[in-house]
């Protein structure tokens, strides 16, 4: 396919680099606003926002990965981001009911694993 010249000058002009957008520095009423907020509720930023894989999917995904090699480059940037992450339990405390469930849980467990 051949194009002519100055094809792509004419291609988006709107979204050329170096010019201003048309609503650039223009007040948007409160009324707009609202119904552009309402426009988008329920809309999700990612496909599986808010869902979960079934056990079915997740044994594809984990038999897809096996054998699979990864570089020493690679294996560096992963221990490096899990270096950096922040515990999503930091600074918070479990409350007192929080805790006497887990306890009985965990004896509960203990005693299934000792037979009793």
């Amino acid at each position: 396919m051949t194009f002519k010249k100055g094809h792509k000058l004419n291609i988006g002009n709107t979204y050329c680099v170096g010019r201003t957008p048309w609503n650039k520095g223009k007040k948007v009423s409160e009324n707009t606003r609202k119904n552009m907020r309402l426009a988008r509720v329920g809309i999700q930023t990612t496909g599986m926002l808010g869902k979960h894989h079934s056990d079915k999917s997740k044994l594809k995904i984990s038999l897809a990965n096996i054998g699979k090699i990864v570089s020493l480059e690679t294996k560096c940037i992963m221990s490096d981001s899990a270096k950096h992450r922040k515990p999503n339990f930091l600074g918070k405390k479990h409350s007192p009911e929080a805790k006497a469930k887990m306890s009985a849980a965990r004896k509960a467990n203990l005693l299934k694993k000792l037979g009793g």
